[in-house]
């Protein structure tokens, strides 16, 4: 496997006053640029260890009205869910590779085309995704076909955070039935999970720690709202990202 976390994707209705927000909680988010389709944009939030937060909004709130969950020809049907934690990315260096592991494990999974966004300074970024059969963006796998500095810059002056952050340590996802979910992250990644009281499972991607929560009301793409970072002094602290 060649499998690595990339980002966390953090659903806002209004990106310029999630962006404010962030600010005001000691990050340095910055403006990303539009998705191809024009139905979305993004800020990123960018750390010192490469990964980053990326809070997802769409182009005009009148959008809002219109969303399809099932149409999957842009971001949009992310927020069908609400603000919060909408899923995340990680990173293929051989997607074709990849997925045909996953496809051996068992796993429903296939190839989506070319996509990307424009960068403010007009910069075109393209990128290749994977996503499981369900739909779940939790997570989705990608690999850059620009170079990833151009979609993720790592210039010192963009990845220092004011507040000292210097990383993403953990998440905590929700699924509605736990040995399903262990299962499918096991195919996912190849990685054994450890299950505790029947309810809570984990495993990890480097050093990004995946916890399974078992939350039997929730569907589909379900979420919770915990993400634990690394702050200045190397612990962990969390946040919850209900915005």
């Amino acid at each position: 496997m060649t499998l690595h976390f990339d980002h966390a994707i953090i659903l806002v209705n209004d990106l310029y006053k999630g962006i404010d927000r962030y600010k005001d909680a000691g990050f340095n988010p910055f403006f990303g640029g539009v998705h191809a389709g024009g139905k979305t944009h993004n800020a990123l939030i960018v750390f010192s260890d490469g990964s980053y937060l990326e809070l997802l909004a769409p182009t005009s709130p009148e959008l809002l009205n219109h969303i399809d969950p099932n149409d999957h020809s842009s971001f949009l049907f992310l927020l069908a869910q609400g603000e919060g934690l909408g899923g995340y990315a990680l990173f293929s260096d051989d997607i074709e590779a990849d997925v045909a592991a996953m496809q051996k494990r068992g796993l429903a999974v296939n190839l989506r085309p070319t996509n990307g966004r424009a960068r403010p300074d007009g910069q075109q970024l393209r990128w290749r995704t994977a996503v499981r059969d369900n739909g779940s963006m939790t997570p989705f796998f990608l690999q850059d076909e620009t170079p990833r500095s151009l979609r993720v810059p790592d210039d010192t002056a963009t990845t220092t955070q004011p507040n000292g952050i210097k990383g993403i340590s953990a998440l905590a996802i929700g699924v509605p039935d736990l040995s399903d979910g262990i299962h499918e992250y096991e195919m996912m990644t190849g990685i054994k999970a450890q299950s505790a009281f029947n309810q809570i499972a984990t495993l990890s991607i480097e050093n990004v720690g995946i916890t399974l929560i078992w939350e039997p009301n929730r569907s589909l793409g379900a979420k919770l709202g915990d993400i634990m970072l690394i702050s200045k002094d190397d612990t962990a602290i969390n946040i919850n990202i209900y915005l």
